[in-house]
């Protein structure tokens, strides 16, 4: 890859996992396969996080995207600050976890976001 140019095929990958942020879908499942996709390509002229900061946004849809937005502003330009919000906006407890496990994740999750 060249300066911040992305290949088609990679984005069509990356589009391939999109999350939309509806009830039946997992944040934290979306961001690791996003990741593990992401650590299959390199690049000279872009780190890692830029390579995913760059993608990320091509793997959301619906209100995942309208998310997306104002979130990538406060971040500024910080994967690790993108990647915890969003497991924070999108949390919910799974269908078979007790409300106290869903509770101290959430919390675990909070504490992890400095703001």
């Amino acid at each position: 890859m060249s300066s911040y140019e992305v290949y088609h095929d990679l984005l069509a990958l990356v589009r391939e996992l999109s999350f939309s942020g509806l009830s039946r879908e997992n944040p934290d499942h979306h961001l690791r396969e996003f990741e593990q996709l992401c650590s299959h390509f390199a690049s000279t002229s872009m780190t890692q996080d830029v390579l995913k900061w760059k993608l990320f946004p091509f793997s959301l849809k619906g209100k995942a995207e309208r998310w997306y937005m104002p979130a990538a502003d406060d971040a500024n330009g910080s994967w690790d600050h993108i990647r915890r919000r969003f497991s924070i906006f999108f949390f919910q407890q799974n269908e078979k976890k007790i409300l106290g496990a869903a509770w101290a994740r959430f919390s675990l999750l909070v504490k992890s976001d400095p703001t």
